[in-house]
């Protein structure tokens, strides 16, 4: 129970206390959605820390990493102190979505079992020669009067002729309906860079509507969660011009 009021407390104000003299980061137009952006940059600072086995010798160590919420980051930890924060971060299992619906920032609307489907998602174009960039357009809808909160989850994989995919890269889109019915559209995009990406190949690429989080493990672990709908294309990227390759 304590470990809950501390999430709640340290979100909370990351959500709520603004840097002195400063204008909150152009996040987007809703509580929702700033919260979310804060308690995603949080999480992700320290799962980076964790990755590369370090530590922090203190508060304001570890919340100079935390970017654009480094102060709301300061003055929480600083609050519960160093142990009890290192605590909070290594033993409850967030994601920005579920912790900022536990703050009533974003709505809970379990309205399912499926409140809206993906329509139309494919690659454009469908073929490239590095550096290029693939858009995919995605064309989805709200079935139902939906005013819960959910993600739209974008992986693109590397996968062989067996189908065995290797994760190459994601992004996500916060998903506020409000109760709108109707057909939406938006645009993912994936950077084929000869810099950063590996082999030629096949790629491909998954788009999943969801209710509260979703990411490469699948649903998130975590009440008020569901998958409404997936849809999935391929593409086929050229490395070979790029140099060492």
């Amino acid at each position: 129970m304590q470990s809950v009021v501390i999430a709640a407390l340290f979100f909370s104000l990351v959500c709520a206390i603004q840097v002195p003299n400063k204008a909150l980061p152009a996040l987007g137009d809703t509580e929702c959605e700033v919260c979310w952006d804060a308690a995603d940059d949080a999480i992700e600072s320290w799962l980076e820390i964790a990755l590369y086995g370090g530590t922090f010798a203190g508060c304001a160590d570890f919340c100079n990493n935390v970017e654009n919420w480094g102060y709301a980051c300061i003055v929480v930890c600083s609050a519960v102190g160093d142990e009890t924060f290192l605590h909070l971060l290594t033993s409850l299992d967030l994601d920005p979505v579920y912790v900022c619906q536990l703050l009533s920032a974003c709505p809970i609307d379990d309205c399912g079992p499926v409140c809206g489907t993906i329509d139309r998602f494919y690659a454009n174009p469908g073929s490239v020669e590095a550096p290029a960039v693939v858009h995919f357009p995605t064309y989805y809808q709200f079935t139902k009067v939906w005013k819960g909160t959910g993600v739209l989850y974008f992986q693109v994989e590397q996968c062989d002729a067996s189908n065995n995919c290797v994760f190459v890269a994601n992004n996500f889109q916060l998903l506020e309906p409000n109760g709108q019915l109707g057909n939406f559209t938006t645009t993912f995009q994936f950077n084929a860079d000869c810099g950063d990406i590996g082999t030629s190949g096949t790629y491909k690429a998954t788009l999943s509507m969801c209710e509260g989080n979703c990411d490469e493990y699948g649903v998130a672990r975590h009440p008020h969660t569901a998958l409404y709908s997936q849809a999935s294309t391929t593409f086929v990227a050229d490395f070979s011009n790029c140099p060492d390759k």
